[in-house]
């Protein structure tokens, strides 16, 4: 009898183990994922909170600059939108969104960004927030960030006139060099653009968005070409087109022949299946 009792000790132990081995492995795969599929991979990074009101949030992880753009009662001019045409609207790279169904959630988030409730929150309640590029890993890395970035080193700005005419909007050209990457200005990439979606102002308006971040933009140009498409020349650069290709979810393609420009980015009408309008 007691050998049978202590047989099944033996089987209870064996097989809280497994389990607990088989949980361990499933966490571990999912911290795995989730680090390897994070957007927040590069310098900075801009994402867009969205209850009521909209905010854009810009992060410089080495420079520790912050800096917070409400957009009063805009939640629906953002909403259902493709980074790209988040991009196109506030002329930067738009990274990732962060949608709340509660109308105030983040009501004051410009005055004191992501306390750790309010980290702790977004992070477990996938319920109340919808995240679109972006995973638990970047909101963890946000919020560490964040809190490191002194008072002075942050920019605070309310905009009222935003517009859904990508054109009308240069509201945040005034911020100068805020949006730089400077890992990508050190890499000293040229570029150029090509406008094949048929509408005025796209490869301005993309043209603009590079610079932001750190290209050297030699020309803009209008074409007919029939897919949106990254062309890289320099294959040995790190940052500069993993980053365009994130924010813009376009394709690459690398080629080994000598251009105009280090990259060509081709913006053709199938990107506009991505776009609420113009």
């Amino acid at each position: 009898m007691q050998k049978e009792k202590t047989e099944s000790i033996i089987y209870i132990k064996f097989f809280l183990i497994i389990v607990l081995t088989a949980a361990l492995i499933s966490v571990s795969y999912k911290i795995f994922l989730a680090i390897a599929n994070n957007s927040f991979k590069y310098r900075t990074f801009n994402v867009l909170f969205l209850d009521k009101d909209a905010y854009l949030v810009h992060l410089d992880t080495k420079d520790k600059k912050l800096g917070i753009f409400k957009f009063p009662g805009k939640r629906n001019l953002f909403l259902g939108s493709s980074n790209l045409y988040l991009s196109l609207l506030l002329g930067v790279p738009v990274d990732g969104l962060i949608i709340a169904k509660n109308p105030s959630e983040f009501a004051g988030l410009e005055k004191n960004f992501f306390p750790i409730k309010k980290a702790v929150r977004i992070i477990i309640s996938t319920d109340s927030f919808e995240n679109k590029n972006i995973n638990q890993f970047d909101l963890l890395k946000i919020y560490l960030y964040s809190v490191f970035v002194p008072g002075n080193d942050r920019v605070v700005q309310e905009i009222k006139d935003i517009k859904s005419n990508f054109k009308e909007n240069n509201q945040l050209k005034d911020f100068g060099n805020l949006f730089q990457d400077n890992d990508i200005f050190n890499e000293k990439i040229s570029a150029e653009v090509i406008n094949s979606t048929g509408i005025d102002g796209v490869g301005a308006r993309v043209s603009d968005i590079l610079k932001s971040v750190g290209f050297n933009v030699i020309s803009v140009e209008t074409g007919d070409d029939k897919e949106s498409i990254i062309i890289d020349q320099v294959r040995s650069r790190n940052v500069s087109v993993p980053r365009l290709k994130s924010a813009f979810n376009i394709e690459t393609r690398e080629i080994n022949e000598t251009g105009t420009a280090d990259i060509t980015v081709i913006l053709a009408k199938d990107i506009l299946k991505s776009v609420k309008s113009f």
